[in-house]
């Protein structure tokens, strides 16, 4: 039997009546994680005590669940920092990135058919599980039903070039350039063992580069990778500071001139 597994996210503690409506049909779901942002609000601790939920609602998270009082407020204070310096570092960078981006805007329309738009979206899980649509340059294609490389796009994923897109992600506020890569919305290929510290990952910025990044093999296989990398996250977001912010950033530029990157990762 095909498993789903649906996570309800309340953003800021607010729960609506639209998200509630969504239960009547609780018998065509397997298992409802609850990834709460702040302590459970009434129409969730309601919700949680109904008997015809009780057996599917697997667990629920919030932030007390993880931090103290004390480290939730470091948490979010460095956020704030980071996105201010997010928006500095962009802006000043722009003379260098805008013309990367605009030629790999060209060398992509030219690569791709016609009719091919030369941007990939994705829709991801960002801080608390608000959905937003990630921006890539697309590297593959799809022909007589297999996907296959352009005829750039191995040199795009080498020198991390269909990554420079999600600097607009950044510049609207739906990223960082330091944090857990955002995860893949519905992703169901999430290993049972380590899923429930996913939602862990919710209460931060996803970011455009992050210490698994820069510290992990690339020529790891998926399962270790997919479970280094976690490791990593929590790592990240309990010891999140400006000193690390800055050193994953020069790790970071550091990694991709040495081509020590991972180019063939199932996951982005």
């Amino acid at each position: 039997m095909k498993v789903f597994t649906l996570t309800v996210l309340s953003v800021l503690g607010l729960f609506t009546q639209s998200a509630l409506a969504l239960f009547p049909c609780q018998s065509a779901l397997d298992r409802v994680d609850l990834a709460l942002m702040h302590n459970p609000a009434p129409e969730i601790e309601t919700m949680l005590s109904r008997e015809d939920l009780s057996e599917i609602i697997a667990a629920y998270y919030s932030p007390n669940q993880y931090f103290s009082e004390k480290e939730w407020s470091r948490v979010t204070s460095q956020q704030h920092k980071q996105q201010i310096l997010d928006k500095w570092i962009v802006l000043l960078t722009a003379p260098v990135w805008l013309p990367m981006m605009g030629l790999t805007a060209l060398a992509n329309r030219i690569a791709l058919k016609p009719d091919t738009p030369i941007l990939f979206f994705q829709w991801r899980l960002g801080r608390n599980g608000k959905r937003f649509q990630i921006f890539k340059f697309r590297t593959m294609t799809e022909e007589n039903g297999v996907m296959r490389n352009t005829n750039i796009g191995y040199l795009l994923r080498r020198w991390k070039l269909d990554e420079l897109p999600q600097l607009i992600n950044i510049l609207r506020g739906e990223m960082t350039l330091v944090g857990p890569r955002p995860i893949v919305f519905n992703d169901k290929n999430i290993d049972a063992s380590l899923s429930s510290l996913y939602p862990f990952r919710l209460f931060v910025l996803p970011g455009l580069t992050s210490l698994h990044a820069v510290n992990i093999d690339p020529k790891s296989p998926y399962n270790t990778y997919t479970k280094d990398r976690l490791e990593y996250d929590l790592t990240e977001i309990n010891r999140a500071s400006l000193k690390q912010y800055f050193h994953t950033i020069l790790k970071t530029i550091f990694v991709i001139a040495t081509g020590n990157v991972r180019t063939n990762a199932p996951r982005p």
